[in-house]
């Protein structure tokens, strides 16, 4: 079976709610490395808890705020230095243009 997204890294801000943790779902059956940020460890438990073991192996759990500059940069950093970046960015929480700003500051 070919995956369509093997092989790439996936960020889904407001990855732990519904719509978010679906897109995740899909994403890492399509063979993606997905991470998902929360400010709530509890919220990332358990969404993990949510996934098989198999699916589990491809998430990417990260503890920050995607809604600050600096946790927009700390996720970015963890995301490059770890695993080589981002290849793609889904929004799916509420004020996803000031996610989207920034994660472009922190890009500059």
């Amino acid at each position: 079976m070919i995956m369509k997204y093997s092989g790439r890294v996936a960020f889904i801000a407001g990855g732990t709610g519904i719509v978010g943790s679906g897109c995740a779902r899909s994403l890492l059956k399509e063979g993606a490395k997905v991470a998902v940020s929360s400010r709530s460890q509890q919220r990332l438990d358990d969404l993990k808890k949510s996934f098989s073991a198999d699916l589990q192996k491809n998430l990417i759990l990260i503890a920050e705020d995607i809604g600050t500059e600096a946790g927009a940069k700390k996720i970015l950093k963890i995301l490059q230095e770890q695993h080589g970046g981002v290849h793609h960015v889904l929004s799916a929480f509420g004020k996803w243009w000031e996610v989207v700003n920034n994660m472009l500051n922190s890009l500059a």
